[in-house]
């Protein structure tokens, strides 16, 4: 249980196969070619996973607000790996963190 907590608080983006082993999750196929999910996106992919991603939060906010928090959070990481490939610049990370940005009403 310990290793799947700590997979967990790594961005998902990020995980590899020995991972989506750990969860019994089946996994992308860009691992078995050696790249992560977030390795392999492109930029249009990227574009459209922070999309698909921020409406999942507002669906989250509305309707669970009790896991928005949680969901959030793994959010923040995935931004923060894609960061760190360059795959978005530090300006679009600072904008698309704001939470005002993935809550309906603007609030928690």
């Amino acid at each position: 249980m310990k290793r799947k907590d700590n997979i967990k608080k790594k961005a998902s983006l990020s995980w590899s196969l020995t991972d989506y082993k750990e969860l019994c999750e089946e996994p992308p196929e860009c691992l078995y070619f050696g790249k992560t999910e977030g390795e392999s996106l492109s930029a249009t992919e990227v574009e459209a996973w922070v999309q698909d991603a921020a409406k999942s939060l507002l669906v989250i906010s509305e309707e669970y607000p009790k896991k928005f928090n949680e969901q959030y959070e793994y959010f923040l990481l995935d931004l923060e790996y894609l960061r760190s490939l360059g795959k978005i610049t530090e300006e679009e990370y600072e904008e698309l963190i704001k939470r005002e940005n993935l809550t309906q009403s603007g609030q928690e």
